[in-house]
């Protein structure tokens, strides 16, 4: 191996353009194959192999749906872009997850063109692929001016495995943006011209509305970036780091009023503070980038690269041999990468032996704006794989300073087959998207039936956390892009408090008194119930629909379609639109929400029904409960807003005596107003706990969600059983999130 030679002089604009070409080509032929065999099919989505499972399957289906959406109001009505048309009538439903409006130049053609919501997918996922590939190439290109060094750093960026797994979250695959902010950085430095200035300031605002939280990440670490630069200029480095500064800011007032709608969102109690006791840290431990959780989703191909060369030079350093050079950017991608690896370790390191270390992320979330909502910091892992792609290039340009472009190109493709085969080594498993041909009848009949009234679909969600409940919203929504009326059904990364009280209603339908309610607060007028869903618990209760105000209209496949002929007897929909929007002081029948005093808090749970052995599945399940209300007081209760109403929660205590923290317990809220000395029957909706079988303690709560003790409670035991031998393992090391002591 030779020395590093002097970087070649810049070639002309017309042969750099048709290398980029070349090497988008490649990228777009590798893309369909990584994919296989969804991505060429008709009527086809992948199936998630992750830990998570049902849970990635939802997020697939939910931004989906945002991709169609974004792309169908951007193009007929842009002031309904974060609207939606679910959790009807909640307004800025869209706020409650990414909004992925940098792919707009892709999605809006191609919607307007097919009005397809996974033809819009598609083009979505293939232009992620095709411009990351691109973008890490254009970097290392303008570094090394080898070709095949950038081909290999461009796939070993955008076929690595991570990529192909991630497809159920698109808003990580278009981080095409934070290669481009680096090489602004680096144009900047080295050249001095405002083009390199707009292509930084540009680069992090796209990079922001491709993804919130890839946004936070450039925004934090680009300028690391820039300063480790900097410290290499030698002359003008005032005027260097001013124009960095401005480009940076400029970036940041570009995006800055997407931000309106999530500072919204904030306001109205859709996007809590980032809590890590409640949701646990999502974190990635440094010493998982020398084991099988960054191997998984790095692919070994760059590991090996970037292993074998530090091996090389070390070898040469203890034989005295010449040292090779290394690119002037390579130190700043190496302090970006390890910085990035620390972030991902969460507000605190914990180390085996129980020993906690703070990190610099909790700093973060106290200093920076809307950092503190960013629930996975373990997902700074990425920047971590773009320096270490960036990296692998640059060795592989060291490696083939020598080589004649044939052989360097040849062992440039055998890496990208590398890359290729290691992202995808099988077919993706698949399922069913029911668009296109495959949609089910009943929602050609709502596309075609006149009018634009609501629609809520049956089963839904039962509570928070409900992950099956969840899948159902979220197919709901995706097929509603077939016909676009507005739904009550929704999933979001942040639901609107008005998910939780559709939740307490919906559950408990046809039930009178629940349709009542609903009636009373929203305008619904279609309920189409999809019987072969139903649960067992739920399918008693749709057993005999004989309800005033309930019309069967149409059997439709599977599907029952009924009119809600009820009329409302309380005008309440003006307050629902109310509360959705700013405080709730008191509830829909005017009582105040505020702590209840002394004498109103005398209560007693006098029954809870609970099975004697529960299924550690996380399926809800309704557990009977009856209380009385021994005050004098009228209870809050009908409201959009949890905090302030009366209703049931619970904990679970382990086997071994130890609290089950996560997730926590969801709120259950009744669906009527509990009077002054009133025996009330309801149920309170409990999700299993994970653990080890045994017999586990159940603590129901009667509560005034927000009040530290509780108006009663009542302890049953409970048997919950794993029914298995042993957990079930999957193709993903990484580790569910832990459970905060």
């Amino acid at each position: 191996m030779t020395a590093l030679p002097s970087r070649a002089p810049p070639a002309r604009a017309s042969r750099v353009a048709l290398l980029a070409v070349v090497a988008a080509l490649v990228f777009a032929v590798a893309t369909p194959w990584v994919l296989r065999p969804w991505f060429l099919a008709d009527d086809e989505l992948p199936a998630s192999d992750l830990t998570l499972g049902t849970m990635e399957d939802t997020d697939l289906l939910l931004n989906a749906w945002i991709l169609a959406w974004i792309a169908r109001a951007a193009t007929s009505s842009p002031g309904e872009i974060f609207a939606g048309n679910i959790f009807h009538p909640a307004p800025n439903a869209v706020a409650g997850s990414e909004n992925m409006l940098a792919h707009l130049p892709v999605s809006a053609p191609v919607w307007m063109a097919t009005k397809s919501a996974l033809a819009v997918l598609k083009a979505v996922v293939f232009e992620s692929f095709v411009l990351s590939g691109l973008a890490m190439w254009a970097f290392v290109y303008f570094h090394t001016r080898s070709f095949a060094a950038a081909l290999v750093a461009g796939a070993a960026f955008t076929l690595a495995p991570w990529r192909v797994q991630n497809v159920p979250h698109p808003q990580y695959l278009g981080i095409q943006w934070i290669p481009l902010a680096l090489l602004g950085v680096d144009l900047w430095i080295e050249r001095r011209r405002l083009a390199a200035l707009a292509l930084l300031a540009a680069s992090l605002a796209l990079q922001a509305l491709a993804s919130l939280y890839l946004g936070y990440f450039a925004f934090l670490l680009v300028p690391v970036y820039a300063l480790v630069r900097l410290a290499d200029v030698r002359e003008e480095r005032g005027r260097a780091a001013l124009g960095l500064l401005a480009g940076g800011a400029a970036g940041a007032l570009a995006a800055a009023p997407v931000a309106i709608p999530y500072w919204m969102a904030r306001a109205q109690g859709m996007i809590p503070a980032y809590e890590v006791a409640a949701w646990g840290d999502w974190s990635f431990k440094p010493w998982w980038y020398v084991g099988a959780p960054f191997l998984h989703r790095a692919g070994a191909v760059v590991l090996a690269i970037v292993a074998l060369d530090l091996v090389i030079r070390a070898v040469r350093r203890v034989r005295g041999a010449q040292v090779l050079e290394t690119w002037r950017c390579e130190r700043a991608l190496w302090i970006v990468a390890a910085i990035a690896a620390i972030l991902s370790a969460g507000p605190s390191l914990r180390l085996p032996g129980g020993l906690s270390i703070p990190t610099p992320y909790t700093l973060l979330a106290e200093i920076v704006p809307g950092f503190a909502v960013v629930r996975g910091p373990g997902r700074f892992f990425m920047i971590v794989l773009v320096c270490l792609c960036a990296i692998a290039g640059l060795a592989f340009a060291r490696w083939s300073a020598g080589w004649t472009a044939k052989r360097a190109t040849a062992a440039a493709l055998a890496a990208v087959v590398a890359c290729a085969l290691v992202a995808a080594p099988r077919p993706a498993r698949t399922m069913s998207a029911q668009l296109g041909t495959s949609t089910p009848d009943v929602y050609d009949w709502l596309r075609d039936h006149a009018g634009n009234d609501a629609v809520l679909e049956l089963p839904a969600a039962a509570t928070d956390h409900d992950v099956v409940g969840n899948r159902r919203n979220a197919a709901y929504m995706l097929a509603s892009t077939q016909h676009w009326r507005p739904i009550l059904n929704g999933v979001t990364g942040h639901n609107p408090p008005i998910a939780r009280f559709y939740n307490a209603i919906t559950r408990r339908l046809p039930d009178p008194e629940a349709l009542g309610l609903l009636v009373d607060v929203v305008d619904v007028r279609w309920i189409v119930l999809h019987r072969d869903a139903l649960l067992p618990h739920e399918q008693a209760l749709w057993k005999n629909v004989d309800a005033e105000g309930l019309a069967p209209v149409a059997q439709i496949g599977e599907a029952e379609v009924f009119r809600v002929t009820r009329p409302p007897e309380r005008d309440w929909r003006k307050a629902l639109l109310a509360a959705m929007t700013g405080p709730q002081e008191k509830t829909f029948d005017g009582i105040s929400t505020a702590p209840l005093g002394e004498a109103c808090r005398a209560a007693r749970i006098l029954s809870v029904d609970a099975p004697e052995v529960i299924a550690m599945v996380p399926v809800p399940l309704p557990v009977a409960v009856e209380l009385e209300n021994e005050s004098e007081c009228r209870w809050p209760t009908l409201g959009v807003h949890a905090r302030g109403l009366v209703g049931l929660t619970y904990r679970w205590t382990d086997p071994d005596g130890q609290p089950f923290v996560y997730p926590p317990a969801p709120f259950s809220p009744f669906v009527a107003t509990v009077e002054p000395k009133e025996k009330v029957r309801d149920t309170l909706v409990v999700v299993p706990p994970s653990g080890r079988d045994g017999l586990w303690r159940l603590e129901v709560e009667l509560v005034q969600w927000g009040e530290a003790a509780p108006l009663a409670s009542r302890t049953v035991s409970v048997e919950v059983r794993s029914f298995r031998d042993e957990a079930p393992s999957g193709p993903d090391p990484y580790p569910e999130p832990p459970a905060p002591s």
